[in-house]
C-alpha cells in the first residue's frame, strides 16, 4: 500500500504543532490532533499552568477550542506551540466556572468575531461554600457569554459533520459545596448547563468533558442511548474526582471499564488518586493531560 505524508510545521521557540495527513491508496485518513493548552500541571517550564482547563482540537479542516482556563495562559501556551487561535472556527465553554471560561475576554480580544457555544445558563452566578467562607466561582464577566455570536446549547446541537455538542437531560447536585444563585438565594448547583462535545472523524468518536460534574455513569447512559453505543475512541477532560473517597473513585472506574474507551486523557479536576487508578487500570498516560501536551488520535 502506498503511503504519502504531507506535513506542515508551525514552530516557535521549543514548541511545535504538526499537521499530518496520511494518504493510503485512494483513501484519505486524517488524524485528529489534540493540544492541552491549560491544565493544573505542565510538561515543562516553557508552558504556563494554572487550576483550569483549555483544550485545542483540529479535526479535518476545523479548529475548535474547548474552555479557556481562568486567564490568558492558554494564549501564551498556544503561541509556544505555534497554534493560531485567531483561526478558530468555534470556542466552547463547558460550564460557567471561572477556571473554564475565565479567559474568554482575552480570547475575544484576539478573535472578536469568534462564535461561542455554551448553555444559556452559563452566565448564572456561582459560589463555592464552606464553613470558613463563601467564594464566588462563576465567570468573571458573566455577561460576555450573552454576546451576539453565541450559539446556545440546550439538548443536542450539531455544529458540523465532525462536532456535536450536548447537555444531559437529568441532573442532580454533585457537590454540596458548589452552589448557584437564584431569586430564593443559594441552592445546590445541578450543572444543567454543562456542555459535552462529541468529535467524529472517520470511525473515531472522541468525547470532551470539562469537569463531568454529572458523573461518568450518567454521561455513558446518555451516550449509549443517543449515539447508539458507538465505540468511544478517546475521552478528554476532567472527571471531578479530586477529593473523592477511594470507594467513589473505584465506582467511577467500574463505570469507565464498561465504556471501553480506547484512550483516556484526564486531567484538571480528576485528582491525583483517580489519575493513578486510571493509569493502572486503563493505561492512561498522566503526561498526556498536562499543559503543552499534544496527542494524535
Amino acid at each position: 500500500m502506498l503511503s504519502l505524508y504531507f506535513s506542515t510545521f508551525y514552530r516557535k521557540k521549543s514548541g511545535y504543532f504538526e499537521s499530518i495527513v496520511y494518504i493510503c491508496a485512494n483513501q484519505i485518513i486524517q488524524k485528529m490532533r489534540v493540544a492541552i493548552l491549560v491544565d493544573n500541571r505542565s510538561r515543562g517550564a516553557q508552558y504556563a499552568c494554572e487550576h483550569g482547563l483549555s483544550v485545542y482540537v483540529e479535526v479535518a479542516d476545523e479548529r475548535y477550542l474547548f474552555d479557556t482556563g481562568q486567564s490568558d495562559k492558554f494564549i501564551l501556551n498556544a503561541q509556544e506551540l505555534g497554534i493560531e487561535l485567531e483561526k478558530l472556527d468555534l470556542a466552547v465553554i463547558s460550564h460557567g466556572h471561572y477556571d473554564h471560561g475565565g479567559g474568554l475576554q482575552q480570547l475575544l480580544g484576539i478573535a472578536p468575531e469568534l462564535r461561542i457555544a455554551c448553555s444559556p445558563q452559563a452566565d448564572c452566578r456561582r459560589f463555592s461554600v464552606s464553613t470558613a467562607m463563601t467564594k464566588y466561582s462563576g465567570l468573571p464577566e458573566p455577561e460576555i457569554v450573552r454576546q451576539p455570536n453565541r450559539i446556545p446549547v440546550n439538548g443536542i446541537v450539531k455544529i458540523s459533520n465532525h462536532l456535536t455538542l450536548f447537555t444531559l437531560p437529568h441532573s442532580a447536585p454533585s457537590n454540596p459545596h458548589l452552589m448557584r444563585e437564584t431569586t430564593d438565594g443559594l441552592v445546590p448547583d445541578t450543572f444543567a448547563d454543562e456542555v459535552f462535545a462529541l468529535l467524529r472523524e472517520d470511525d473515531k468518536n472522541v468525547i470532551f468533558g470539562g469537569c463531568t460534574h454529572h458523573g461518568l455513569a450518567q454521561l455513558f447512559d446518555f451516550y449509549t442511548d443517543i449515539f447508539k453505543n458507538k465505540p468511544i475512541t478517546a475521552f478528554i477532560g476532567g472527571l471531578h474526582l479530586s477529593g473523592k473517597s477511594a470507594e467513589e473513585i473505584e465506582a467511577a472506574a467500574a463505570t469507565a471499564e464498561k465504556m471501553h474507551v480506547g484512550t483516556w486523557i484526564i486531567n484538571h479536576c480528576s485528582g491525583e488518586e483517580a489519575i493513578g487508578v486510571w493509569q493502572k487500570r486503563f493505561g492512561a498516560n498522566p503526561l498526556s493531560g498536562f499543559a503543552g501536551s499534544i496527542t494524535e488520535i
